[in-house]
């Protein structure tokens, strides 16, 4: 969403824009309000969300090196 620096959101867009965001985080299609009831705690939700979706991340990574290094070492050895 593009706008100009005189425009400014109100306060339901930003919530309802942090409710999609949270949804797309937590993969879903709809998010359960219960504890999403103020910005603050919406916003702490979604930092959590997105601190586990990086660890998640990380380490899907550090197993993907590890079974290629695995299938590597074990196509050398026949």
């Amino acid at each position: 969403m593009k706008m100009s620096k005189d425009q400014k959101l109100t306060d339901e867009e930003i919530y309802y824009s942090l409710l999609a965001m949270m949804a797309e985080v937590e993969e879903t299609d709809n998010v359960d309000l219960t504890g999403a009831t103020n910005l603050p705690l919406a916003l702490k939700r979604l930092e959590v969300g997105i601190k586990y979706r990086m660890l998640d991340l990380e380490a899907t990574r550090r197993e993907r090196g590890y079974w290629k290094d695995q299938a590597e070492n074990n196509g050398k050895k026949k």
